[in-house]
C-alpha cells in the first residue's frame, strides 16, 4: 500500500476525480483508496461508482449518508446537503492515510 501512496501525487488525484466528475456530473459519495487503480502507465483509475449520484450542476445538492467511516466528509456527517466537496475530502483523507 506505500508503493501505492508514492506513486500518487495530489495533483493526479486531483484531475482524475475533477475529470470524471467533469465529464459525467458525479458525485462518487464513497471515494476510498480500495477505490483507486494503478493502469500499467500509472494512470490513476476511479474503479467504484456504487454509491455515486448524477448532479445537474455545481448548485445541486444530495443529503444521502453513504460514505466508508474513515473517509466520511463532515457535512455528511452533520446531515447537511452536500456536494462534488465530499469527494474532495475524501482526497484528503486518502492524502494523509
Amino acid at each position: 500500500m506505500s508503493k501505492l501512496l508514492s506513486l500518487l501525487s495530489i495533483q493526479q488525484v486531483k484531475k482524475t476525480n475533477q475529470k470524471y466528475r467533469v465529464q459525467q456530473q458525479l458525485i462518487n459519495c464513497d471515494l476510498n483508496l480500495s477505490d483507486l487503480l494503478l493502469n500499467e502507465d500509472l494512470q490513476l483509475k476511479v474503479a467504484y461508482f456504487g454509491f455515486a449520484a448524477r448532479v445537474n450542476s455545481g448548485g445541486d445538492r444530495r443529503k444521502t449518508l453513504c460514505e466508508t467511516p474513515n473517509y466520511i466528509a463532515p457535512d455528511v456527517l452533520a446531515k447537511k446537503r452536500h456536494s462534488f466537496e465530499v469527494d474532495v475530502w475524501s482526497i484528503g483523507c486518502i492524502l494523509a492515510f
